[in-house]
């Protein structure tokens, strides 16, 4: 059952009856409560909830809920990076599918504030991105041992591109390819400049009310407080 408002004695605490937020009005994939005290996820596109700069990068590098990682092409839909590896290709998959994309995580290289190892989880192992040189010197990879070191720098607001360290190749989409893997310079805009989109681990719905002594008591520990739904 939703609830959209909690009155406890004479004082109103919480109250979303007057709310006016909708699907279409909150951004694509956050979530929110409307007026009904329902939970909606938001359909409507904007940058809202992306990195934006290096310096923001490296105060959040450890979001709890990770990222999603993804490019713009010159048409079509952003595209978001898979952790499905194409193995003949040595690319990563990817996909236009918000709901699908893969959640990826940032691990600091230690002595580094731009420099990050990159990794997911696959049935509760991390697994971490690497460059498959023994297969081809631009082939991308997932492993629980070997990882890349990308150095990232900011190109444009919002826009990112990961270096591997060891040598002159940057991460991006590949045409030829059809996915993600490294190439030896970075003049496609569209290709090259990664976007970070934070991503939250769990939704606290509004109903879950705590209240202390100080004015916050656990409301099921309290016979006497009456909750009014509307």
């Amino acid at each position: 059952m939703a609830y959209n408002k909690i009155i406890y004695g004479e004082d109103t605490l919480i109250d979303l009856t007057e709310d006016t937020v909708t699907p279409d009005k909150l951004l694509i994939g956050y979530t929110a409560h409307d007026k009904t005290g329902s939970l909606i996820v938001g359909t409507a596109a904007g940058e809202v909830g992306q990195v934006r700069t290096l310096e923001e990068l490296e105060s959040n590098w450890d979001n709890e809920g990770g990222f999603l990682l993804s490019y713009d092409p010159a048409t079509g839909d952003r595209t978001y990076i898979l952790n499905a590896v194409t193995t003949s290709k040595g690319v990563f998959n990817e996909t236009t599918s918000y709901d699908g994309a893969t959640r990826w995580f940032l691990e600091q290289v230690e002595g580094y504030t731009d420099r990050f190892y990159v990794y997911t989880y696959i049935n509760s192992v991390k697994e971490y991105m690497y460059n498959n040189t023994a297969t081809n010197a631009n082939f991308m990879g997932l492993s629980d041992t070997s990882k890349a070191i990308f150095i990232i720098s900011c190109e444009a607001e919002g826009k990112f591109l990961f270096k591997i360290s060891t040598s002159n190749r940057w991460l991006q989409h590949s045409n030829s390819g059809g996915g993600m893997r490294l190439y030896t310079d970075h003049n496609n805009a569209n290709n090259t400049q990664l976007t970070f989109t934070y991503q939250q681990n769990s939704i606290v719905p509004y109903g879950t009310l705590t209240i202390t002594e100080n004015g916050t008591y656990d409301v099921t520990n309290y016979k006497n407080v009456v909750i009014n739904i509307s």
